[in-house]
């Protein structure tokens, strides 16, 4: 927790200096993030939104910069299982980046992602698929479908079909895109994310595998 403290004391010392509003604004954000993260949720709220009120003045509603502060408020109501308060802010957040970034945008495949978490924790594993799958599509068009960010939107997606029932080829689809990312960037063999995915593969095969001989055995016995 000392990093904490030290970058609390760092990122205060800004504030004293002479910087512009916009600086102070970020500056702000970043002390929000600190007490967040030390699980100073009162306090990060409050320096959250004196941020929030300084960028909005400054930039406006609709400038990408004074949407951080709201995704970083959101991510806290999600730590704190406020579901409601999260879902609300990280849609406010989503409509400004994409009105300043365009839909296919690296910011907007990240708060697609966030979303997607919100839904998985209600459970709501439907719309929770439908908003990681828009995600991942955004990453591929803005990074390209090799990219390790395109890895871990895939891996993700995969390890959440599986671990919530949804099926099991469909997540053998994405562990297989995962790797085919790894591979493309020359992971070694031994390497975890790359030992991982194979890993996962060869189970959901052996399931698919065994699944269908339960299948053909019933068929023998009737």
């Amino acid at each position: 927790m000392q990093h904490y403290t030290d970058a609390l004391s760092t990122y205060r010392n800004c504030l004293n200096s002479k910087h512009s509003h916009v600086d102070i604004g970020v500056t702000l954000n970043n002390i929000g993030q600190i007490h967040r993260l030390k699980g100073n949720y009162a306090e990060a709220m409050k320096v959250y939104q004196e941020s929030f009120r300084i960028m909005k003045s400054i930039l406006g509603l609709e400038h990408r910069n004074v949407a951080a502060t709201p995704h970083n408020m959101a991510t806290m109501f999600l730590c704190q299982e406020e579901y409601d308060n999260a879902t609300e802010l990280f849609q406010n957040v989503l409509i400004v980046q994409r009105g300043a970034l365009g839909d296919d945008h690296l910011d907007v495949a990240i708060t697609l992602d966030s979303m997607g978490h919100v839904y998985e924790r209600r459970k709501k594993f439907d719309k929770a698929f439908k908003l990681y799958s828009k995600s991942l599509r955004v990453r591929k068009a803005a990074l390209g479908k090799h990219h390790l960010f395109v890895a871990v939107s895939a891996d993700r997606i995969a390890n959440f079909l599986r671990e919530s029932g949804h099926d099991s080829m469909e997540a053998l689809r994405h562990f297989s895109e995962a790797l085919e990312v790894y591979v493309a960037n020359d992971f070694e063999e031994s390497h975890p994310e790359l030992v991982g995915v194979k890993l996962h593969i060869a189970a959901l095969q052996k399931k698919s595998s065994d699944s269908k001989q339960a299948e053909h055995a019933a068929v023998a016995v009737a």
